[in-house]
């Protein structure tokens, strides 16, 4: 009989070797790891508004809504007035980008974006 004594390696999965001290395995510790992905936030770019006018369109009742759309609607226009554009990101929970996914039900508040990003608001921002 043979023994393959290598990585199993194809398409649906992958083996790897870990070790750990007995005193954690016996105790049923949980082993935690920390995953950095990088994606591009553009593949997500659903819409892109280049002028206050054209945002304003569709995006009027933010002025004239609550406290907290009224203070969004601030920063916008101050967004628009240094010259920056404003993006619609969509992120579905029936993507095969896991990323994707996570960002649909936590937002951004768990995602490390480049600091000329500024975070308008979304989904999880709360």
């Amino acid at each position: 009989m043979k023994t393959k004594i290598d990585f199993v390696t194809n398409s649906s999965s992958s083996s790897f070797i870990i070790s750990e001290p007995l005193s954690t395995y016996e105790r049923n510790d949980e082993i935690s790891v920390e995953v950095k992905v990088k994606i591009n936030l553009r593949d997500l770019i659903e819409r892109t508004y280049d002028t206050l006018e054209s945002f304003e369109k569709e995006y009027s009742y933010m002025k004239e809504g609550n406290s907290f759309g009224r203070k969004q609607w601030k920063k916008i226009e101050e967004i628009f007035s240094n010259g920056n554009i404003v993006h619609i990101i969509t992120a579905s929970d029936h993507s095969s980008n896991p990323i994707e996914r996570d960002i649909r039900y936590n937002g951004l508040r768990n995602v490390k974006v480049p600091s000329f990003i500024t975070i308008i608001d979304g989904e999880g921002e709360k």
